[in-house]
């Protein structure tokens, strides 16, 4: 049973703000703002929905990796996907 108000996270997120590009298989390039990332893994905010479980590519300033979609949720103006990092 969780506690209210309590982090369930097991890593601190930090807040950030940056332009960031996801590729989606062979899909156009989804632009996108970075919302808060941690050593596991970040938020985007996106226009367009991408499914969970999806496998993308980020591309940002000094960021890059694969990472897998976790959850992609309704936001004030449009989705925050939160993303895991690929392990090598």
């Amino acid at each position: 049973m969780s506690v209210p108000g309590k982090e369930r996270r097991k890593e601190p997120r930090i807040r950030s703000r940056g332009p960031v590009i996801m590729r989606v298989s062979e899909g156009a390039p989804v632009p996108g703002t970075i919302y808060d990332v941690s050593p596991s893994g970040l938020s985007v905010v996106v226009e367009t929905a991408i499914q969970a479980g999806e496998v993308v590519h980020i591309e940002s300033q000094g960021l890059e990796g694969e990472a897998s979609v976790r959850y992609c949720r309704p936001h004030k103006i449009g989705y925050i996907v939160g993303l895991e990092w690929a392990r090598p």
